[in-house]
């Protein structure tokens, strides 16, 4: 663990003169804290000033009409804190907790002003407590001065950020609707051009592949932020091997329960297709797996790399990422109504299920291996030709 940094080179105690922070230093104190411990309760009154001199902070407040903890801000060495409740008189207006160990200079704020104990006529260094007084509240309104200049410019970029990401979110929705809309056409267009629409569709998915990849980086984020790059690639793919055979067997025990409900449906084969090594052998079976391999991808990419992680990143309060999962799931579904009704039904789960495995491990690997694997499974080997 760090040691405390002396208090004297702290911001605010490094803008006072060395003969008024000689007062000050025989009546400060260390508080240690632990992880999740709370320096300031929001609502309640304080008479101390505190400098965090090691380890961070988290400041947080609450929303008493959603009953939701918002994050205001994390703060580290040097953070000034209580100090517009020792100035106004009023309870703080947010809770302070430790993210780490750490440690925090105490000044008995309220005791060193105009009629405190400290700076009563009998008290021992009255004058030059009163002195040092001044001068640490000069201080203090320089940091703060510098504070509300950082904030002002740190608010202006988060608004910059939200408004980019609203964007960015109107822009995905538009680039999956055109997606599934053109997705939809090629069954009626397939007498006049030639070639399986199989096959017709991967300029499309290129293009909208494209029209993805181009709206993440105009975003000017990392592109970790929408599960590009290697962040995460590796959790995210042992995720996938340990989420995938649930699914597939939950599946399966759907289309048992069907077979047998249904009268329609009773005497079917469960596996439209046993003969599973031969018939992924098949060229054109390969083919196909290829195709619905790259179809899968940017699908992914699109709904959980664009559409959730922009949800993710744009919305807030508790239940933010529960809902960016829904909406992509949901949304992930309808890019299937072309198949039909019943098939973008179904596929809400399996993209339920993926977006809640994004959620975990952010990176468009996993999800894509999962989606090429249950895919594969349910057309080539489960079977979907039921009456």
């Amino acid at each position: 663990m760090s040691e405390a940094l002396p208090f004297e080179s702290l911001p605010l105690f490094a803008g006072m003169t060395p003969a008024h922070r000689a007062p000050l230093a025989r009546i400060l104190t260390v508080r240690e804290l632990t992880p999740g411990e709370a320096l300031l309760t929001e609502g309640t009154p304080t008479e101390h000033l505190y400098v965090l001199a090691r380890g961070r902070a988290r400041v947080e407040r609450r929303d008493a009409h959603a009953d939701e903890v918002h994050e205001v801000a994390e703060v580290g060495v040097g953070a000034v804190l209580g100090e517009m409740s020792i100035f106004d008189g009023l309870p703080t207006t947010a809770s302070v907790l430790a993210l780490e160990p750490c440690a925090v200079w105490q000044i008995p704020f309220t005791a060193l002003r105009p009629g405190g104990a400290l700076v009563a006529p009998s008290a021992p260094h009255a004058a030059e407590l009163s002195e040092a007084y001044e001068d640490l509240v000069c201080s203090m309104a320089r940091v703060m001065a510098a504070r509300l200049r950082e904030q002002s410019t740190a608010d202006l970029l988060r608004a910059r950020e939200r408004a980019a990401m609203g964007l960015f979110v109107v822009d995905v929705l538009v680039l999956l609707a055109g997606y599934a809309v053109l997705l939809a056409s090629l069954p009626s267009v397939k007498g006049s051009l030639p070639g399986s629409t199989s096959y017709l569709s991967l300029p499309l998915i290129g293009l909208f592949a494209y029209g993805g990849v181009r709206f993440i980086r105009r975003t000017g984020l990392p592109i970790a932020s929408f599960g590009l790059g290697l962040k995460h690639s590796l959790g995210s793919f042992g995720l996938a091997v340990l989420a995938t055979p649930p699914l597939l067997a939950g599946i399966t025990a759907v289309k048992v329960v069907a077979l047998r409900v249904n009268e329609a449906w009773r005497g079917m084969p469960l596996f439209e297709h046993t003969d599973v090594v031969a018939r992924f052998q098949e060229p054109a079976i390969q083919r196909l797996v290829l195709i619905y391999a790259v179809s899968s991808f940017v699908q992914e990419l699109i709904v959980r790399c664009a559409l959730q992680s922009g949800l993710m990143l744009f919305l807030r309060g508790k239940g933010a990422t529960a809902r960016a999962v829904v909406v992509a799931a949901l949304l992930f579904a309808v890019t299937h109504l072309h198949m039909s009704f019943f098939f973008a039904v179904f596929a809400f789960v399996p993209g339920l299920v993926w977006g809640l495995l994004y959620a975990k491990r952010p990176h468009v690997l996993g999800v894509t291996i999962s989606h090429v694997v249950t895919g594969s499974y349910v057309f080539f080997v489960l079977g979907t030709n039921l009456p």
